[in-house]
């Protein structure tokens, strides 16, 4: 049960001797069980935001924030968004006829630069698979090149430590088919599972086999003894478009078992296969995967049928990536964020270990997870056409342990510093991004600041009283040094408003002395109601918010502010308030109040939660004794495209929204260029309900979380994404 349904429940069993609850309290419990009920977020383990994408540790941010009259101060860096699953550092494209090695971290190329006269390629990589257990150390790539030409052929790369830097040592070719055999027939390959052999498709005159070649050792210049090892009967396909998948188990040793996946025209197949020791093989029962496009096994288990595996699948809202494990484990992610509507046949796959690359030929990303199938964001990989994953460890080997990150027991004495590293050198891309702007957050009964001590708990509501934070505002110029908050609550059934004030280290809490200008009393939407929001007008003068009463009708109410707290005195701008019959039984949540033609033409933006893609602008008109007018009910303003708005922070220069959250993914400049810059955690949305969002700008980036499973973030425009505080946050704002 919510923790605020809890304490409905408690109070009205504690009054109902002498109190008659209003209608409006029903209303609220009713919309809280439907709306808002909460969910258990997925706990990160600390342990593994050690071992994230490429080793990140944590990043240091040091990050300076200037004002008139104090000196600089430092933010301390938010939660690295951990993945603590056994993740790759490396990969391999193709670039102009070469193949690279690249690190995932920055995209660098740890392969000498190939000249023309020193192995480049003309035809293009067709297929491409980085044989199982390669890593940084050692290992192979194998690639079909020419399948255009009607003269496909096979490259073989090795590769292994040179000095500290990972290098090619042996490049070969070998002729599948000449130019008269199947001409424009595709084929692909593969790995064995226990990685002593390459498995490809051959073309003949009307069918393709199933082919087992082993490369030779290297010496001098070329290969030794490379051969082929397939004899009859091989696995023969008929003609069309077969492309080989993966294939898990073993085959070198008689009698063991394996499965191999391909593709053709019916879909995925899973066909199990017995291995002789002269390669000749014998398939069993095979069968189909519905809804699937395409499948890759993560290797983790070598020489097992029962490696954890992804696959690309259609999933009822679009392609999403799934990964399973055990028979009882398993993770899923969409793919529509990174993609947009695509078609799930168009897009390849190749994964090792916990992560996997997709690609579409002209944008490529890494899907990490942590091990247990909890997906961190995409992250958008420099590819060019195809790519494949090396191996963090070699299958089967334990997981490195992570670094310590506390001081330790006795003093081990000095180390050496260690040498620097290429990988070592930047964060990854995606993770780590940290937080430029202090942060005011709540959960259900703690305020707390983010900024320059870290995470400072400020105030706890105390149990006795009821009460129960629902979201906080903080007021513009205020400081860490000289903070101004207002918090709404949920208390004794209603909803009040009450001033936080943070000078110099004190807190004081404020009650509103006037009743007036609480929800419910000074407007028109009826005694009992609920309330949202609440904004503040950017000169920091009015604060607005949006209550519903019993009858369904949203009024928009906007109080004045003076330095002493709520209220001016002066009847023009003391408290106003307005139907918003337009909205007649819509939720709507104000988000922020902008200027869009200077001081007197600002507008009041919201999120209807009634899970459109729209968003509403409420035109309001700054008179000249600042008083306040409505001068329109307010429109939708449609963003294109699918996915419902749940919300939206800052404003470009022409006036829009700079960040929205649309459907599962973080748009920049939704209502201009649209471009995708994350794809929110599964863990940030709640199993059922609409989500109850807010979103805020910060400094280049935007703070997004939401309150029906307490999860918040911090992301950037260069798409790396952050965890903000704990679990439990209910909302938050920032000083700025």
């Amino acid at each position: 049960m919510d923790r605020v349904e809890e304490l409905i429940r408690e109070s009205l069993k504690a009054r109902a001797q002498d109190v008659e609850p209003t209608p409006m309290l029903w209303l609220e419990v009713d919309r809280r069980v439907s709306r808002r009920k909460r969910f258990q977020a997925v706990t990160w383990s600390l342990a593994g935001a050690t071992a994230v994408l490429a080793g990140v540790l944590g990043v240091p941010a040091i990050l300076d924030l200037v004002t008139d009259d104090r000196p600089d101060i430092d933010i301390q860096p938010v939660d690295v968004l951990p993945a603590g699953g056994v993740l790759p550092e490396f990969y391999v494209t193709d670039v102009d006829g070469s193949l690279e090695i690249r690190d995932l971290t920055t995209g660098d190329r740890l392969t000498p630069e190939v000249t023309a006269d020193d192995g480049r390629f003309a035809d293009a990589v067709d297929d491409l698979a980085v044989r199982p257990g390669s890593t940084r150390d050692g290992g192979a790539v194998a690639a079909i090149r020419g399948s255009g030409t009607g003269s496909p052929y096979l490259e073989v790369a090795e590769t292994g430590p040179a000095d500290g830097d990972r290098v090619w040592i042996q490049s070969l070719a070998h002729a599948l088919a000449d130019e008269n055999a199947l001409r424009g027939f595709r084929p692909s390959v593969t790995w064995t599972p226990d990685q002593d052999l390459v498995a490809f498709t051959m073309p003949e005159t009307d069918q393709a086999k199933l082919v087992l070649w082993e490369p030779g050792a290297t010496e001098g210049d070329g290969p030794v003894d490379s051969r082929m090892v397939t004899t009859e009967p091989a696995l023969v396909f008929g003609v069309g478009d077969v492309e080989l998948l993966d294939w898990f188990g073993r085959t070198t040793t008689t009698g063991d078992e394996s499965v191999l996946v391909f593709r053709d025209d019916l879909g995925v197949h899973l066909q199990p296969l017995t291995v002789a020791d002269d390669g000749s093989m014998t398939p069993g029962e095979g069968r189909v995967l519905e809804g699937v496009t395409d499948l890759a096994g993560s290797h983790v288990l070598p020489g097992s049928l029962e490696s954890p595996d992804y696959a690309i699948a259609d999933g009822a809202d679009g392609a999403v990536l799934r990964w399973s494990a055990d028979g009882d484990r398993s993770g899923e992610i969409s793919l529509t964020g990174a993609f947009g509507d695509v078609d799930p046949a168009t897009l390849w796959l190749d994964a090792k270990q916990d992560a996997a690359l997709v690609g579409d030929g002209n944008r490529t990303f890494l899907y990490a997870h942590d091990g247990s199938g909890h997906f961190v964001p995409a992250i958008e990989v420099q590819v060019d056409g195809w790519a494949a994953l090396y191996d963090a460890v070699r299958p089967g080997e334990p997981t490195p342990e992570p670094e310590p990150t506390g001081e330790p027991t006795t003093d081990p004495g000095p180390e050496p510093e260690p040498a620097p590293t290429e990988t070592d050198a930047e964060p990854a891309p995606g993770v780590g991004a940290a937080l430029p702007e202090p942060v005011v957050t709540a959960t259900i009964k703690d305020l707390v600041l983010h900024g320059p001590d870290g995470e400072q708990v400020l105030y706890t509501l105390p149990d006795e009283g009821e009460s129960s934070f629902r979201s906080v505002a903080v007021r513009p110029g205020s400081t860490v040094d000289d903070l101004t908050i207002v918090g709404l609550h949920l208390a004794e059934g209603g909803h009040d408003f009450r001033t936080y004030r943070f000078v110099d280290g004190e807190l004081s809490v404020e009650y509103w002395d006037r009743q007036d200008l609480q929800p419910g009393f000074g407007g028109g939407a009826g005694d009992g109601v609920a309330a949202f929001g609440p904004v503040w007008h950017p000169a920091g003068d009015k604060l607005a918010w949006i209550e519903m009463g019993t009858g369904g009708m949203p009024h928009l109410r906007i109080i004045g502010w003076t330095d002493a707290g709520p209220g001016t005195g002066d009847t023009a701008d003391d408290n106003a308030s307005w139907p918003l019959e337009q909205y007649e039984g819509v939720a709507l949540e104000p988000v922020d109040w902008v200027e869009i033609d200077g001081p007197v033409r600002t507008g009041i933006r919201a999120v209807a939660e009634d899970a459109t893609t729209e968003w509403v602008a409420i035109p309001i008109e700054i008179q000249g004794d600042n008083a306040p007018a409505l001068t329109g009910t307010g429109e939708r303003r449609p963003t294109g495209g699918d996915g419902p708005v749940f919300g939206l922070a800052g404003t470009l220069d022409d006036g829009a929204p700079r960040w929205m959250l649309k459907g599962t993914v973080v748009v920049f400049d939704p209502m201009g260029e649209a471009r995708t810059v994350a794809n929110v955690p599964d863990e940030f949305f709640p199993g059922e309900g609409i989500p109850d969002v807010w979103m805020r700008a910060a400094g280049g980036g935007y703070v997004v979380g939401i309150s029906n499973t307490g999860v918040a973030y911090y992301g950037s425009l260069e798409d790396e994404l952050s965890r903000v505080g704990g679990d439990g946050i209910m909302d938050g704002d920032v000083v700025n």
